[in-house]
């Protein structure tokens, strides 16, 4: 799993890295698999939309129920 942070706020990439081993024991838990965690600095405008299948639904959903229901609009990066 690809997790993105926001180019500006490198520091929040760099907490989920040092806790990389826990974010892929917890979702994996959640996902009833193994699970790999790559952390990223990205570029909001440029992150294609989650493709629509059924997979993709229910880890967007586990996402949705662990971390909150909030979404929030991100600033445009120059």
């Amino acid at each position: 799993m690809t997790l993105g942070f926001p180019e500006d706020q490198g520091f929040l990439r760099d907490v989920a890295e040092r806790r990389k081993a826990v974010l892929e024991a917890g979702i994996g838990e959640v996902l009833g698999r193994p699970v790999g965690v790559r952390c990223v600095a990205t570029n909001l405008d440029l992150v294609a939309p989650l493709p629509a299948d059924a997979d993709a639904a229910f880890v967007l959903a586990e996402a949705k129920r662990i971390f909150g229901d909030e979404e929030t609009a991100a600033a445009p990066i120059d």
